[in-house]
């Protein structure tokens, strides 16, 4: 179990942890509403532009909201958690609009784009034991693999997190599923404080992690590409380098990924 022991710290560094999620998650809102507002802006004009211009204007009025709003000032709404209901809303209805799955599938990409980790949520039509990616396809329409399935491509929350999170950390992320989930369990207790405490169980055999979760952040970890999820998804997509597909229940993490693509030390 990861924990955070509170005694150790002084109040002014606690307040200063205390008041990082706020800048992380206005920094995210911002890069995700400017990202979709490009988008669509040299993008198609018919159906996607709509839904687009309702992502930036949800990101980039959330980042202002946070920026102007101290922690000391939110009583008991939380606007980070409010903020991050809206751009589930949106992306949720986006997914059920074109009759895509339940499946959400992280993995790794081709590109970069400035403050987001390189790893992309794409969200297919069909239950398939595997999901062929293409690794060169960028957000936010298009075809999943050459049978032309349609399939939506995102750019996930847990992309900025965990480039926020690299920025944090001295030692290089480990290519081995047991010590990565250990230090991504860290990431979230001790780095970003998006929960109060982690258990992460893998079984490197049948390439799934297992984390379960004490009191996360922005609520049930069952929300579209909630943080947590997002963070561990990426993380694991990332330093595998290979797909990860994504269970959640109300406090748990379940990230799953092709055993066989991962080569051993």
């Amino acid at each position: 179990m990861v924990a955070r022991d509170a005694g150790r710290q002084t109040s002014s560094v606690r307040a200063w942890y205390a008041s990082r999620p706020y800048r992380l998650t206005a920094v995210g809102l911002f890069l995700l509403g400017s990202a979709a507002g490009a988008l669509a802006i040299v993008g198609p004009s018919d159906g996607p532009r709509d839904v687009l211009t309702a992502f930036a204007g949800v990101g980039l009025f959330g980042a202002l909201l946070l920026f102007f709003l101290r922690p000391s000032a939110t009583s008991a709404t939380d606007p980070v958690e409010e903020v991050y209901r809206a751009y589930a809303a949106n992306a949720d209805a986006l997914a059920r609009n074109v009759d895509l799955g339940e499946r959400r599938v992280y993995a790794p990409t081709t590109y970069a784009t400035e403050g987001f980790t390189a790893v992309a949520l794409t969200v297919p039509t069909e239950e398939r034991e595997r999901v062929s990616i293409d690794r060169n396809r960028r957000p936010v329409f298009g075809t999943a693999d050459h049978d032309d399935w349609s399939a939506i491509t995102l750019y996930p929350t847990g992309a900025a997190l965990f480039d926020a999170f690299e920025g944090m950390v001295v030692a290089d992320l480990s290519t081995d599923p047991v010590e990565l989930a250990t230090q991504l369990a860290d990431g979230l207790v001790l780095g970003l404080e998006l929960v109060e405490a982690v258990e992460p169980d893998v079984d490197i055999e049948t390439g799934t992690a297992t984390i379960d979760v004490v009191d996360p952040r922005f609520g049930s970890l069952e929300q579209f590409d909630h943080p947590v999820a997002s963070f561990l998804a990426v993380g694991f997509a990332l330093s595998l380098d290979v797909p990860v597909t994504v269970e959640t229940e109300s406090d748990r993490v379940v990230c799953r990924w092709p055993s066989d693509e991962v080569g051993d030390d």
